[in-house]
C-alpha cells in the first residue's frame, strides 16, 4: 500500500463518471471484484447523500482508513476507485489523532457536505453496480445453459449419427438477438432509468424538506420569507362603474 499511495495522489482527476466507466470496463478486475468495489463505494456515497449523516459532527461518515483490510481489498488497491473518491471530494491525508504510527486516511476535504451532489453520485454508482451485476447474472445464465446443452448432447450421442451430433452442436450455440429484441431491451432499460430518476427526484425533494425543517427549528436567525405575489403593492383594479358611477 505504501508503494502505491504516492502515485494515487498524482492520478489525473477526471469527472467522477469517467472513473466509474473505467471501473466498469476494467480488464484487470474480475466481475466479483467490481461488484464488491461498487458496493463499498455505494455505502460511502449513500451515507453522505443522507442529510442527517452528512451533517454528523463526528468524522464517522467522512473518512476511510486505508489500513482497514476490507477498504484496502475492495477499494484501496484499485486505482480508479481511489481516483473516483478523490474526484468527489476525498483527499489522502495522515491520521493526526493517534500517537501510534500514522495511518493513511481518505478524508472529505469540505467541512460542509453538498448533499444534492452526493445524491447524484449515488444514482451514478447504483447504475454502475447494476450494469456489472446484470453482466454477472447474464454470464452465469449463459454458462448454465451451455453446461445443460452439453450434457444433453453427450447423453444422446450414442443414438444419433455423426450428422445429428453436428446439428446438436449447432443448436447449442446461443441465438443472436433480433433487432426487435434489441429495441425492446433498450426500451426496458430506458423505462428503468426514468423510474430511477423519478425516485431519486422524490428523495431529493424529501431531503430538501427535511433540511428546511431542520433550519427552521434550529436556526435562531431564520425568518419566514414573504412570497413575491404577496409582496406586490399597488392599486386595485377599478371598473367603469367605480370611476363614473351608475
Amino acid at each position: 500500500m505504501s508503494s502505491s499511495s504516492s502515485s494515487l495522489t498524482e492520478i489525473n482527476q477526471a469527472t467522477p463518471g469517467v472513473h466509474l466507466q473505467n471501473l466498469v470496463i476494467c480488464t484487470n478486475m474480475s466481475i466479483q471484484e467490481k461488484i464488491d468495489c461498487f458496493k463499498v463505494l455505494k455505502v460511502v456515497v449513500k451515507n453522505l447523500a443522507d442529510p442527517v449523516k452528512a451533517n454528523d459532527t463526528t468524522m464517522k461518515y467522512r473518512q476511510l482508513r486505508l489500513s482497514n483490510p476490507k477498504i484496502h481489498q475492495t477499494v484501496g488497491r484499485h486505482g480508479e476507485a481511489m481516483a473516483y473518491l478523490q474526484a468527489i471530494g476525498f483527499v489522502i491525508t495522515q491520521d493526526e489523532t493517534t500517537t501510534k504510527e500514522k495511518e493513511s486516511l481518505l478524508k472529505l476535504k469540505d467541512s460542509i457536505v453538498n448533499v444534492a451532489l452526493f445524491q447524484t453520485s449515488l444514482q451514478e454508482v447504483t447504475t454502475a453496480l447494476e450494469m456489472v451485476d446484470s453482466s454477472s447474472s447474464n454470464n452465469t445464465t449463459t454458462n448454465t445453459n451451455k453446461r445443460s446443452l452439453s450434457r444433453c448432447s453427450s447423453s444422446n450421442s450414442s443414438t444419433y449419427s455423426s450428422s445429428s451430433n453436428n446439428e446438436e452442436k449447432k443448436s447449442s450455440y446461443e441465438p443472436r438477438m433480433t433487432e426487435k429484441q434489441k429495441a425492446r431491451l433498450l426500451l426496458e432499460q430506458k423505462e428503468k432509468e426514468e423510474k430511477q430518476k423519478a425516485k431519486q427526484l422524490r428523495k431529493q425533494t424529501s431531503a430538501q424538506i427535511k433540511m428546511d425543517k431542520h433550519v427552521r427549528l434550529n436556526d435562531p436567525n431564520w425568518k419566514p420569507s414573504v412570497a413575491a405575489a404577496a409582496a406586490k403593492a399597488g392599486d386595485s383594479m377599478s371598473t367603469f362603474r367605480d370611476k363614473y358611477g351608475e
